[in-house]
């Protein structure tokens, strides 16, 4: 959804992440609830890879079950797959079938795996960018990318415009309430806005 270029590591607003949910992604019911997510448009792997100045090495941060990785491993020199999340990566492998031996599929998380001598031409998060301390990965991935190397942060593989698109939001605001959550929390909505105060955005794009 969006490309940006990570500041360097000026200190600026300061948050925690969101760890609230962060054991979900360890459930094997879970990981497997993935696969109903809807893919991403082409025309967003096609406008990733015009984003990349070279295509030697790609970042997906928070690759989950690498609906990213796979989809860009055949176009780029290759790919480094990380999550946290084992289950995510068994997961990923699984549907890759060893297919795209250009991924090295990573288990860790973005705060902790060595990064700095690499020089990726793209560094992409879908869906995953909220699980992460800005003040840790955002420096980690100005220091990684290569000179003119672009961050992009990608969302958008919930369901939309569809016919049950009301019910489903009610389930949804339903259960953060009984989890003793609030919907649209001003907290989580302020680490919305910390995260951004790391990077410089240059344009937000929608493909349908």
């Amino acid at each position: 959804r969006r490309h940006m270029l990570p500041r360097s590591a000026k200190a600026r607003g300061m948050t925690h992440p969101d760890r609230s949910g962060a054991a979900t992604s360890q459930d094997e019911g879970v990981v497997a609830a993935y696969l109903h997510r809807p893919p991403y448009p082409d025309a967003l792997y096609d406008r990733l890879l015009e984003l990349m100045p070279a295509r030697n090495a790609v970042l997906d941060l928070g690759c989950g079950p690498g609906k990213i990785a796979r989809a860009l491993a055949p176009h780029v020199g290759a790919v480094l797959a990380l999550d946290p999340s084992a289950a995510m990566l068994r997961m990923g492998q699984a549907l890759d079938g060893r297919a795209r031996s250009n991924i090295r599929w990573r288990l860790g998380a973005a705060e902790d795996v060595p990064l700095d001598d690499a020089a990726f031409d793209l560094a992409v998060a879908g869906a995953a960018i909220h699980w992460m301390d800005p003040a840790i990965v955002f420096p980690r991935l100005a220091r990684a990318l290569a000179p003119g190397a672009r961050l992009a942060l990608v969302d958008g593989d919930a369901p939309s415009a569809a016919p049950w698109q009301g019910a489903y939001q009610q389930v949804i605001v339903a259960w953060v309430e009984r989890l003793g959550r609030t919907w649209n929390d001003p907290a989580h909505l302020a680490l919305v806005e910390a995260h951004e105060a790391w990077f410089d955005v240059e344009g937000e794009e929608s493909f349908a």
